[in-house]
């Protein structure tokens, strides 16, 4: 399956550090990390509730078997954009990390994109 996550750049950065995903206090993740089960979910997540300072944005994506996205807890429609997948800190941000492929990441957006 693939899941898809809309970052800011100072995310992007914190992901590139760490080579995957981690509670990181600093951008808001202490809990866990939602991620869209589709491109069109995390960019209309993106543009009504992270991008109000109109920052530029990255769609990353990757893939991961589905063993592993059935331990994740799914909201079928979360905040009305679509159907998605958290991981929460512990061992299914640690299944995750492990067993995602490479990511791909967007080139930058704009919220008026």
């Amino acid at each position: 399956m693939r899941l898809y996550r809309a970052v800011s750049e100072e995310e992007l950065k914190d992901i590139k550090r760490f080579g995957g995903f981690r509670p990181n206090q600093d951008i808001g993740f202490e809990a866990g990390i939602w991620f869209a089960e589709s491109e069109e979910g995390a960019i209309k997540w993106a543009k009504q509730f992270m991008f109000w300072d109109k920052s530029v944005y990255y769609i990353i994506y990757f893939d991961i078997h589905n063993a592993s996205v059935a331990e994740l807890h799914q909201n079928p429609n979360l905040d009305g954009y679509g159907p998605a997948r958290l991981a929460s800190v512990g061992a299914e941000l640690d299944c995750l990390n492990r067993d995602k492929s490479d990511i791909i990441i967007s080139n930058p957006l704009s919220p008026s994109s």
